[in-house]
């Protein structure tokens, strides 16, 4: 049965079918037996035995298919109503009673090894493959059902010649026997005989030379040898091995080849006996046979090189045996580290040369690449993998498969189809976010896409946008005319206070008022009755007085309040309502600062005297809201000029392309030196990615949602209007 295709083995199922009905014919003179006793054989041997063991389980019975014959075969038992009397009554009561138990057994070894299989705890590991054994052994329908088979012939046909010989004969040559594998497998093997294939072995070269473990060099005595060659090759004990021909290195009377070796030991007697030095081609078909579902073999399209010196815990250097390959940085890697799956982030990539026999040289290229971890699909994130990857593993480039697309996914691995997600989005906000990068490398559209995914969850945010585009693009999630009326309210107010002098200085002005009205529209808007989640507004539009001195004859000085100040009154009110509303673990409110430097600048970035002071305030606020549900997203592409006291509270980060080397100095406590040195060459829509919210413990690049193809599939509707 091994080497057919599924259609082959459905053919034999149909062609024993009918074996079936002729033993069936010969037996009762009716196609059909009897559907009781008298016909327990053909239906619990058609059904189950030939299903099973041609179409389901031909190898292998993993767990799950014997607690499936476990039940069919009880089912088929409990059918039976009476035994026939005389001197056999007993022999099949007993024999009866003992499937009866064997079944249960099966049932009960299959379900303890699937509830257990990913225990963790020795106890439970031991349990589960005593289960595996058990159930994969016992359980195999060629077994269980030849039982049944055989307890019906003995039972209710033993006292019948004409039943007993055809039934019995029916059980020998389908399952004993298999006499139309045998008659498919003689006929393959004729045609590959006369029609003059290529022979499976042919030597190739000679080896030169060994790199523990598992790389060999061969010097060639042939035609060149491509790429991906499965080769026959001997081991260091002594023993024939597989190997996969990968690149050129050199020429020193003759090519000398590298190749990586993927299996240690073959046994075939079809292979050349006695080789200790020579090397040899087979075909693909022999070494799929002899492979026997090896991944190196199996995955050879997707291999490019093997891991290098130099390697450790964090990172790994690769040797690229292949030049005709997309390959670049942010591309996964995988390796197989004590044999788990690990993904690496190609991070860099440089050139390299060596010294061959008598001197010559080679130049090759060497990538390095940073582990991200152990990838989990049940729970959609990496895992670690505490160890280096051995030397000489093979290295697979990841490239993209079939999968759904994750709701929370922020983006993908270039070039893959694995997904980055958002693990928490509460603490997007309540640890804060920063949003750093140059004006049209995609900041705005992933800060929007951010935003709306706070709106899914009912999450108030103000966005305090002196650019004027975020009502253009999150038009849909606000309500365009309320705003329009909050800010003529508020600029009403401002120019009132350049002539309102007050004998306490603190009274001149119209700060108070200005608070005032601030004070309405955040309760308003944190009012978790009102529908409207998005509001807008730009500090530049408000012009609030101060009074700056004591009134001389009712006039005094007066100075208008800067954006920073104006945007430290709005945070202040807002840290004072989810004061007023109580603790909360959750995200209650995020605060969206658009253009960043301008709106809470460094202390040496401070425009007006007081911006420093108002910055302080903001900053104060910040590191208080986080027990009552309140954090902020800072959005800049001048990182060195946005306050440090709230940048290093953000445990989110998002890196674009930047050219600041300054920023680029803060980003290395984040990211790390090789991350950093990605950030000015970054693509548009590239980033970053690190902190809390990651699905990746570690720094990462990825290639953000496209916004178009994010709006049609994530975008709801949210009805603004009151």
């Amino acid at each position: 049965m091994q080497g057919t295709k599924q259609i082959h083995r459905l053919a034999f199922l149909v062609i024993y079918s009918l074996g079936f009905l002729l033993v069936s014919y010969l037996a009762f003179e009716t196609p059909l037996p009897p559907n009781d006793e008298k016909g327990l054989w053909f239906y619990a041997g058609l059904a189950s035995l030939l299903m099973g063991y041609i179409l389901t389980s031909p190898f292998f019975t993993p767990p799950g298919d014997a607690f499936t014959n476990a039940v069919a075969s009880l089912l088929s038992l409990l059918t039976v109503k009476s035994f026939p009397p005389g001197e056999t009554y007993f022999a099949a009561m007993a024999l009866w009673w003992f499937l009866i138990g064997y079944s249960i057994l099966v049932l009960t070894s299959s379900f303890v090894a699937i509830i257990s299989k990913d225990s963790e705890t020795p106890k439970g590991k031991v349990i589960a493959s005593a289960g595996m054994l058990i159930s994969s052994r016992l359980g195999s329908p060629k077994l269980m059902f030849s039982l049944v088979y055989l307890f019906a012939l003995l039972s209710f046909h033993s006292n019948s010649l004409r039943e007993f010989l055809p039934i019995s004969m029916g059980w020998i040559l389908c399952v004993g026997m298999k006499p139309v594998e045998g008659f498919w497998l003689f006929t393959q093997r004729f045609i590959e005989i006369i029609s003059e294939k290529r022979p499976e072995v042919t030597k190739v070269g000679i080896v030169v030379g060994h790199q523990f473990p598992n790389v060999i060099l061969v010097k060639q005595e042939s035609e060149k040898t491509s790429y991906g060659d499965p080769l026959l090759v001997p081991s260091d004990d002594g023993e024939s091995g597989l190997a996969i021909a990968m690149d050129h290195i050199g020429f020193s009377d003759g090519i000398w080849l590298r190749a990586l070796q993927f299996k240690n030991k073959v046994s075939d007697n079809t292979l050349p006996k006695g080789f200790t030095e020579s090397v040899f081609e087979v075909t693909s078909e022999k070494a799929t046979q002899l492979a026997e579902g090896n991944k190196a073999w199996q995955d050879r399209e997707s291999l490019i090189g093997i891991v290098a010196p130099e390697s450790n815990n964090t990172h790994i250097h690769i040797d690229i045996a292949r030049l005709n390959i997309d390959i670049e940085e942010g591309r996964i890697v995988e390796v197989v580290v004590k044999d788990r799956s690990v993904l690496y982030q190609v991070i860099q990539g440089v050139t390299k040369e060596e010294i061959l026999f008598q001197k010559n040289t080679r130049g090759y290229v060497r990538a390095v690449a940073r582990k991200i971890g152990s990838w989990d699909e049940q729970r959609r994130e990496f895992l670690s993998a505490k160890w280096v990857a051995a030397p000489h593993s093979p290295v697979y480039l990841k490239t993209k498969i079939a999968r759904q697309q994750s709701k929370n996914s922020v983006g993908v691995f270039p070039g893959t189809s694995y997904e980055v997600d958002l693990k928490n989005i509460d603490q997007l906000v309540t640890h804060n976010t920063a949003i750093l990068g140059l004006l049209g490398t995609g900041k705005s559209f992933l800060t929007f896409e951010l935003i709306e995914r706070l709106v899914e969850k009912d999450v108030k945010v103000f966005c305090f946008d002196i650019t004027n585009q975020y009502q253009n693009y999150l038009g849909d999630l606000c309500n365009p005319k309320r705003i329009r009326a909050r800010t003529n309210v508020l600029r009403s107010i401002g120019p009132e206070g350049k002539d309102a002098v007050s004998q306490n200085v603190e009274e001149g002005g119209s700060i108070i008022n200005f608070r005032e009205a601030v004070r309405k529209i955040v309760r308003n808007a944190l009012d978790a009755s009102r529908p409207e989640r998005v509001f807008i507004f730009n500090p530049l539009d408000f012009e609030v007085w101060r009074q700056d001195s004591k009134p001389y004859k009712d006039r005094a000085s007066m100075a208008s309040l800067s954006t920073v100040e104006v945007t430290q009154i709005f945070v202040e009110e807002i840290l004072k309502q989810c004061q007023e509303l109580g603790m909360l673990d959750t995200a209650r409110c995020c605060i969206v600062f658009e253009e960043a430097h301008s709106l809470i600048p460094e202390w040496n970035s401070a425009v007006e005297p007081n911006d420093s002071k108002a910055a302080n305030g903001i900053a104060k606020a910040i590191l208080q809201g986080r027990k009552y549900g309140l954090g902020c997203f800072v959005v800049t592409q001048r990182t060195a000029n946005v306050t440090k006291s709230i940048l290093n509270q953000c445990n989110t980060v998002f890196a674009l392309r930047s050219f600041d080397s300054t920023g680029m100095d803060f980003l290395k406590n984040y990211i790390g030196s090789d991350y950093t040195s990605l950030i000015s060459t970054l693509e548009e829509r590239h980033a970053i990615f690190f902190g809390r919210t990651s699905s990746s413990k570690d720094p990462i690049l990825i290639q953000l949602n496209n916004r178009d193809d994010f709006l049609a599939s994530f975008r709801i509707n949210v009805d603004c209007q009151e």
